[in-house]
């Protein structure tokens, strides 16, 4: 639907479901997209569009990529993420476990 519907609100919601089932490279493409739609950003979504956008590259094993990423981001979060990134990746950042079903009881 992106290649034949020119709007930004599909390229952000195709974003939000690429990087959600962590198709990364596609997600990439997806603010890509966004960014080439939305020619006049506010500041606020230009915060937004890099943050989603270091993310991406930290996903992808691009540390650098994402630390440089994060520090264009005006708020405190990132800029500890993006001091964070250029430290050492000695130790395990991510633990993600496979969880198949859950069941919830609500009495």
């Amino acid at each position: 639907a992106r290649g034949q519907i020119q709007s930004a609100a599909v390229a952000a919601q195709a974003f939000a479901l690429l990087s959600e089932n962590g198709r990364w490279n596609e997600a990439r493409e997806a603010l890509a997209d966004y960014e080439r739609l939305s020619p006049h950003l506010p500041p606020r979504r230009h915060d937004w569009l890099n943050a989603q956008r270091a993310n991406v590259e930290y996903r992808s094993g691009s540390r650098r990529e994402a630390a440089r990423l994060a520090a264009l981001v005006d708020d405190p979060f990132h800029a500890s993420f993006a001091t964070q990134l250029l430290g050492d990746a000695a130790r395990p950042e991510r633990v993600e476990l496979a969880v198949s079903f859950v069941r919830q009881h609500f009495k």
